[in-house]
Parts: C-alpha cells; structure tokens; sequence
C-alpha cells in the first residue's frame, strides 16, 4: 500500500510540473488538458485498487 501511495505522489507531482509548464508558456493547452484527464483515470484506477487491497486476503 506504501508503493501505491508513493506512486500517488510522483504522479501528482508530474502533473503540477506540466500545468506550471503550460502558465510560462512551454505546454500547449490541449496537451496540459489531455495530461490532466489521464491522471483523473488513474487516480480513479489507483482507488479501485486500494478498495481491493484487503479483500485479497480475506480470501485465503
């Protein structure tokens, strides 16, 4: 769950730096807007995980 977590935090950190790259000026906005979508996604999917991070054992 730790590896998720820091996954969570490169990936938004990432993401900060592409939307300060579009205020100077050096990313396109259509770009910055698809980049922020696929992160919406993949925060979703990070959360489907962690919902099943505790079921797995339950199982055994």
């Amino acid at each position: 769950m730790q590896a998720l977590s820091e996954q969570n935090v490169t990936f938004a950190v990432l993401v900060v730096l592409l939307l300060a790259g579009m205020i100077v000026g050096k990313v396109v906005l259509a770009l910055g807007m698809l980049v922020h979508e696929a992160s919406v996604l993949l925060v979703i999917l990070n959360a489907m995980r962690l919902l099943g991070y505790g079921k797995r054992y339950e199982r055994i």
